[in-house]
């Protein structure tokens, strides 16, 4: 099925309120691991109740068979970073070859001259550097790591990528506005604008459904857009073992819709789980669902709904540092 067709049967069926869908996920996170090698003070990660590991080749490899021509685009990342898994390249490369666009995010941390190289090599459509800050002190409370470094492996990548004059990946420059960093985000604009990012987002703080501690919002938190979620009509997150959540929010899996060991991903997208998910959120009715009931993220309105049918999932991506941004 094509991708705007698919798209169209998506936003159809949630307008007509189906619990059981027509289409197929437009996108997917897939955790190619969950190990990671900062302690951030904004990410829930190191609150997760479940084990560390890298997904299997063999697993990633069924999972890109089964949605080729049908899923639009993947996320390689979700509770950690991607680039510690060591065949990541391979993963992005396996996507590409199956039609698949990719999108990943990075701490940067491990984004030295070779990593920058292959990266910039391995067809990745989208990369975000998560780097939230323009100082050192700053940076240490966020992300504790070593910020000179981090700072000097983005500016090496982009450097890199923009006198080869390659087009990918699109770069966007990130910062997640909070109670330390507020203060930074004009000249955050300004540096990475400068240095050649062919984005910046100043991001909207966001509680992982509650995970994180609301106090970090610089005044700024990701909005509510209405009601139901749209998330789970578009989309699912894999862990790196093959287990199933309705999205990315779920870090400790407390919601398990299937596993993709076991199942196939037609079977998990409207098995009795995801359609029950979807009734409830028709209802209105979340609070017996602790993952939905403490979430504060995106939602989407009419307008965008539509507008989600013509425009695809990377270029969704790609012009959200211009309507879902901190002004």
């Amino acid at each position: 099925m094509s991708e705007l067709n698919n798209r169209y049967k998506l936003v159809k069926d949630y307008l007509r309120r189906q619990t059981r869908l027509k289409g197929y996920p437009c996108e997917l996170v897939i955790e190619a691991s969950n190990r990671c090698n900062l302690h951030c003070a904004i990410c829930p990660r190191d609150r997760m109740s479940r084990a560390l590991g890298d997904m299997d080749f063999s697993l990633f490899r069924k999972i890109i068979d089964e949605i080729k021509n049908k899923t639009e685009m993947v996320d390689l990342c979700f509770a950690g970073e991607s680039l510690l898994h060591p065949e990541i390249f391979e993963m992005i490369k396996y996507s590409k070859d199956n039609g698949i666009k990719v999108f990943m995010q990075t701490n940067v941390t491990s984004l030295n001259k070779d990593v920058s190289h292959k990266l910039i090599n391995s067809g990745l459509d989208l990369l975000v550097l998560s780097i939230d800050s323009t100082r050192e002190d700053t940076y240490r409370l966020i992300r504790g790591g070593d910020f000179k470094q981090v700072i000097e492996n983005a500016e090496n990548f982009l450097k890199i990528k923009n006198q080869a004059g390659r087009r990918l990946p699109y770069t966007i420059a990130q910062m997640v506005y909070t109670i330390y960093n507020k203060d930074e985000a004009k000249d955050f604009l300004h540096i990475w604008k400068s240095k050649g990012a062919d984005s910046v987002r100043i991001k909207y703080f966001n509680d992982r459904a509650g995970s994180v501690d609301r106090s970090f919002a610089g005044g700024h938190t990701e909005r509510h857009k209405g009601f139901p979620c749209v998330r789970v009509w578009r989309g699912l997150a894999i862990f790196w073992d093959g287990r199933v959540v309705p999205c990315c929010f779920d870090y400790s899996g407390k919601y398990i819709v299937g596993d993709v060991k076991s199942e196939r991903i037609a079977e998990v997208w409207n098995s009795p789980k995801m359609q029950e998910l979807r009734k409830i959120h028709l209802s209105g009715i979340i609070n017996n669902i602790e993952l939905c009931r403490n979430c504060s993220g995106y939602k989407g309105n009419f307008i965008e709904l539509i507008a989600s049918v013509f425009v695809d999932s990377l270029n969704i991506r790609k012009l959200t540092p211009i309507w879902n941004q901190v002004r």
